[in-house]
């Protein structure tokens, strides 16, 4: 029985290896276009969950993940303060004040 069982997972883990590879590609390749049109060194940024002043929401995401709440500050500017739960460099809860889809001010709340 437990061979029959590693044999039916045998193709699942093929799939999966096989996803993992095409992550891979297109994750090189979406790094590598941020790094040609931007001159912040974002790539590297996103890589290690570094967010900094200035840089645009997308990439925020990329880097923190979604936020466990938004908040509108004004809403025909489109501006808005993230919540993020604890981050690890700091180990408190952060706000994220965005203006213009740009990250505009880092907070421990």
């Amino acid at each position: 029985m437990y061979q029959l069982a590693q044999e039916e997972l045998l193709p699942a883990r093929q799939r999966l290896s096989e996803a993992s590879e095409d992550f891979n590609y297109i994750e090189k390749e979406v790094f590598q276009l941020i790094d040609e049109q931007f001159e912040e060194p974002y790539s590297e940024h996103i890589r290690n969950g570094i967010v900094n002043i200035g840089m645009p929401t997308t990439f925020l995401t990329m880097a923190w993940g979604h936020p466990q709440r938004i908040e509108k500050t004004d809403t025909q500017a489109g501006d808005e303060n993230w919540y993020y739960k604890e981050q690890e460099q700091s180990g408190t809860p952060t706000q994220v004040v965005v203006e213009n889809q740009r990250v505009i001010k880092l907070k421990d709340c």
